[in-house]
């Protein structure tokens, strides 16, 4: 049996003893929790996204999917979030959503069917032009479109569901394994 003192910061020790580090290398593990923890922590290293439908003229029918952001990228969103002005607060959000985008899908009720949208050689369409083109979005002046301005179209123009679509995003980075209440779209 082995000993392993913990002390926080503002904290007294606090002896755990553990029977796993006697088990012979290679045997099973004896713990059930340090079972659930190996599963945990590789649950914890899973891929995980979710994908989010835009809502408004196109409803379900053209989703987007999002995976978490690293610390780093979160925090840099929450410091210009609480700095901008609140005119500037959606378009913090955009850059958001642009930049945990992975992909965008088209999903058919009719048969549950759920198909990224790719170009003609195959490649994943998203934060570009590319996206706007194949779905007509007006360009005016034919000029390549932002992700900025290709988020602001396919949300209609309508900076209020833009923010909420972008805090239930936020919400669900938060713990990725939740979904926000999107039940026929639920993944990761």
């Amino acid at each position: 049996m082995s000993q392993l003192n913990i002390t926080g910061p503002d904290e007294q020790e606090t002896e755990v003893t553990s029977s796993v580090a006697s088990a012979p290398v290679g045997a099973p593990p004896q713990s059930s929790i340090l079972s659930r923890l190996r599963k945990s922590a590789e649950a914890q290293l899973a891929e995980k996204f979710i994908d989010m439908p835009v809502g408004g003229d196109y409803g379900e029918m053209l989703q987007i999917r999002y995976k978490p952001l690293r610390p780093e990228e979160m925090d840099s969103f929450i410091e210009s979030k609480t700095d901008a002005q609140l005119a500037q607060v959606v378009t913090v959000t955009m850059d958001m959503m642009a930049r945990s985008c992975i992909g965008i899908y088209s999903w058919d009720p009719t048969d549950n069917r759920k198909e990224e949208l790719k170009d003609s050689l195959g490649n994943s369409l998203y934060r570009d032009n590319r996206l706007a083109e194949m779905l007509m979005l007006p360009q005016p002046g034919g000029v390549p479109m932002t992700s900025r301005e290709i988020i602001s179209c396919l949300f209609g123009y309508n900076g209020a569901a833009i923010s909420k679509h972008g805090n239930e995003l936020a919400e669900w980075m938060q713990d990725p394994k939740a979904s926000p209440a999107v039940p026929s779209t639920r993944s990761g």
